[in-house]
């Protein structure tokens, strides 16, 4: 049993709950239609819904598509076989939706049979053609919304209501659990909640030893995945008749400007894919702005590199991708940042920083299973403060894997976030200034075959609103309690140390000004050291790699220095001016 908490939205329980629950609701299927390409896969021991009314009208008609589970065949269907069709209480908070989907429904409100005996036919029932999967069985049922009418299924209640389906057949039942959002009858004069799609690149960059990015196997399988989720986002957009959806991307420019070099025609996939959407601005390459604010106390001149490269940053992705939308007042934090690190940001135009559940869990001043992750956080600074939005732990944890039926998913979702909204209007607060931030743990690619039962779902469903992540900074409310905003305190300092890096650069630099002036302006040894000077700073090279590529450069200069050859004989100076004369040859054809 999940413990008891108060209704109140900003307390509502984030416990964990089962993952793997047997939540099951689909969109519509014609009878007799073919499953849907998002189903097909192997059979299934289980009674699956593959099609179902989400959105169900008052006194409406429910219409259910089920899949058979394996072993069961139509044909053995006798008088005793049969279909209930059972709906429950609307839910009312969050706790009691994460509740039923970890243990099922409470209690029943209302149910109606429907007789599989061949020898009567229902014509309420549709049984379609065998397929390799198995058969799909559509059920229609009527609904009311105040009488107890027998064949009537009575979903009385505005709001999410769970639906249970049971297959009583050759002396066993199969059962499945789905959700109907209950429309009022009257039009809604309640807000939207703002939802925010967000994921991208958990690959870092790899930096090879020259100074250049390499994209690795692993890179490519992502940002393929990236492009079929969004390929599949705006296929769905297209078929619900909108137009683009908002969606923000969170990728290295470095791998991007790499990709379109190593692997073309992925990059010419994703690249429009990507102008449709909100890029989250970053530097050139990974640096912790953490580290540069420790490193900027010695040496001003940290600051003025964090700048630099993130400026550089923002032109590779105007420069790569046509029409680029970027965007530096959303800051997606993938390792722990200090404050000093965050006011970095802030004073470079972060408006927001977006924090995965478990860093703000482990953050000083987290309420961890107690927040509402529908408003933003404070997070103190040295001077002032910035909001902070926390990806939602049970949004993201039904999103971490691919799932096997991605329209449960999407479903499951889509009720959730209902809830979190009615819930929000029942406790007296505006809808329209909360927002969720739907992403993976890890911020990583969403599941195609998700995103795209995801989008039909938000994009039909009254109440919710995509917006970019950019725009909960100035839409959603700060979370207050007992009439004091909940704070953050990150760390006072960075775990990492730049300091000597930069010192060690600075020699390395004057060495490099001083045989580069000795080579003509076409040598490409000048290129090349500077190229590796430029990707030293990345927190992403090692101390270890940083000494190999310190140490691969200071071997250029070897070789011009013992290129140099003098002629010359010991001399005394006998004025204050003298001519003294001898020979300096170069033994390189340079």
């Amino acid at each position: 049993m999940s413990p008891a908490v108060p209704t109140f939205l900003g307390r509502r329980f984030l416990g964990s709950i089962v993952v793997a629950f047997a939540v099951l609701a689909f969109s519509p299927v014609a009878p007799g239609s073919p499953i849907p390409a998002a189903h097909a896969g192997e059979p299934t021991n289980r009674l699956e819904v593959i099609g179902q009314t989400f959105e169900l009208a008052p006194a409406g008609v429910l219409d259910v598509s089920l899949l058979l589970p394996t072993g069961v065949d139509a044909a053995t269907f006798d008088d005793e076989s049969r279909i209930d069709v059972i709906s429950h209480p609307v839910i009312s908070d969050r706790a009691t939706f994460l509740q039923t989907l970890d243990q099922g429904p409470a209690r029943a409100s209302d149910d109606v049979r429907f007789s599989l005996d061949p020898a009567q036919p229902d014509s309420r029932i549709t049984i379609g053609e065998a397929t390799d999967r198995g058969t799909v069985i559509t059920v229609s049922v009527v609904t009311e919304i105040q009488e107890d009418v027998e064949d009537l299924l009575q979903v009385n209640g505005v709001g999410v209501h769970p639906l249970t389906v049971e297959l009583r057949v050759a002396g066993r039942t199969y059962d499945a659990l789905s959700f109907v959002d209950r429309r009022p009858i009257d039009t809604p004069t309640v807000g939207e909640l703002s939802v925010s799609i967000l994921m991208g690149q958990t690959t870092p960059p790899r930096i090879t030893d020259d100074g250049g990015v390499e994209v690795t196997d692993e890179q490519v399988d992502e940002l393929s995945a990236m492009a079929d989720t969004l390929t599949a986002l705006d296929a769905a957009a297209v078929a619900a008749g909108i137009g683009d959806v908002p969606r923000t991307i969170s990728i290295e420019p470095a791998t991007l400007e790499a990709l379109a070099i190593a692997e073309p025609a992925l990059f010419a996939r994703l690249s429009p894919l990507l102008a449709a959407s909100e890029l989250i601005a970053r530097p050139r390459l990974p640096l912790d702005p953490g580290a540069v604010a420790a490193a900027s106390t010695e040496d001003r001149l940290a600051t003025e590199l964090y700048t630099r490269w993130l400026q550089e940053g923002e032109d590779v992705f105007g420069r790569v991708v046509r029409d680029a939308t970027v965007d530096r007042s959303a800051y997606l934090i993938d390792d722990p940042l200090s404050a000093p690190g965050a006011q970095l940001r802030r004073q470079l135009g972060t408006r927001m920083v977006v924090m995965p559940y478990e860093l703000y869990a482990g953050t000083e001043g987290s309420t961890q299973e107690l927040t509402d992750t529908s408003q933003l956080l404070t997070v103190e600074l040295p001077e002032g403060s910035l909001p902070a939005a926390v990806i939602d732990p049970h949004l993201s944890a039904r999103l971490d894997e691919p799932s096997d039926g991605p329209y449960v998913t999407a479903v499951a979702l889509t009720a959730d976030l209902l809830v979190m909204a009615r819930e929000v209007e029942n406790n007296g607060g505006l809808v329209q200034r909360h927002g969720i931030v739907v992403a993976r743990s890890d911020s990583g690619v969403i599941d195609a075959a998700t995103m795209g039962e995801l989008i039909g779902l938000l994009a039909t469903t009254p109440g919710i609103r995509a917006v970019d992540l950019s725009e909960l900074a100035t839409s959603v409310d700060l979370w207050v309690l007992d009439g004091l905003p909940v704070t953050l305190q990150l760390p006072t300092s960075s775990t990492v140390d730049l300091a000597p890096r930069l010192a060690l650069i600075d020699g390395l630099s004057d060495d490099v000004l001083a045989y580069g002036s000795m080579l003509p302006d076409d040598d490409p040894a000048f290129d090349e050291w500077d190229r590796i000077l430029g990707a030293l700073p990345s927190t992403s090279v090692s101390d270890q790699q940083a000494a190999t590529m310190v140490r691969d450069v200071e071997q250029g200069f070897t070789r011009f220095r013992h290129a140099i050859e003098v002629e010359a004989s010991s001399f005394t100076l006998t004025g204050r001016n003298s001519t003294v004369r001898f020979t300096l040859r170069n033994l390189t054809d340079t």
